[in-house]
């Protein structure tokens, strides 16, 4: 699971400016393409109770997408296994 944060910290992070004007924007199909990888691993995660947060900001948008996609007891979870050292940003 670590290597997995590790590469979604790091895609994620290099879109943190295109994931902002998404948010800002509303556009939930453009932050969906954007975490599509991320929703993916996190779902094969949680089938085995464990959360995957690279970082608790990425964490908290794949949660938005999932609730606006009807998944929102799926978010809960991950939210609720996410270990809380995973909020911090990897460095």
């Amino acid at each position: 699971r670590s290597e997995d944060r590790k590469l979604l910290y790091e895609a994620l992070s290099a879109q943190d400016q295109r994931i902002a004007q998404a948010r800002e924007a509303g556009d939930f199909d453009q932050l969906e393409d954007i975490f599509a990888d991320y929703e993916s691993k996190a779902l094969e995660y949680l089938k085995s109770g464990l959360g995957l947060c690279p970082s608790e900001e990425h964490m908290r948008t794949l949660c938005d997408i999932l609730e606006r996609k009807g998944r929102g007891e799926a978010a809960g979870k991950i939210l609720g296994l996410a270990p809380k050292e995973h909020y911090r940003p990897l460095k």
